[in-house]
């Protein structure tokens, strides 16, 4: 895990949309893509990010689906650089309650996200690949 950065585990796909997309837009989205996110974009720049929550939360409230899914994300979304290790990334989420954070480059551009699914997902792979390295160590000095 150490010097493991967040760029190189990051998902990029069918995760973002333009600001003029509609709510529609992102709930087919979402449901796509099976994050249970859609960051809102100005150009490349996240501004804008809705969860599965909101989702929740904008059709109990009977919002039309067809607005804009800008008028119902939250706004200035808290991001991190893509060159940040995976421990900085964890604090950052627990410090804000948060299971999702948005990834950019130097110039704030949208390079994807993390989720604490991710993560785990990396680390326990990262386990049992290095169990498996001081089983077969062991198997091998026994001989």
């Amino acid at each position: 895990m150490i010097g493991l950065y967040l760029k190189d585990i990051v998902c990029k796909e069918d995760l973002h949309l333009a600001g003029s997309a509609s709510l529609r837009q992102a709930v087919e989205l979402m449901d796509s893509n099976g994050k249970g996110v859609v960051v809102i974009l100005d150009d490349a720049i996240p501004v804008g990010i809705l969860t599965e929550k909101d989702i929740v939360e904008i059709l109990y409230r009977s919002v039309d689906l067809n607005s804009p899914a800008m008028n119902c994300a939250r706004k200035d979304p808290i991001t991190i650089k893509e060159d940040k290790a995976i421990g900085y990334a964890l604090n950052l989420m627990v410090a804000n309650n948060i299971r999702r954070i948005i990834l950019t480059d130097d110039s704030n551009n949208f390079k994807g996200i993390i989720t604490q699914q991710d993560i785990i997902k990396y680390l326990e792979d990262d386990f049992y690949r290095s169990t498996i390295k001081i089983r077969h160590i062991r198997e091998a000095s026994s001989l």
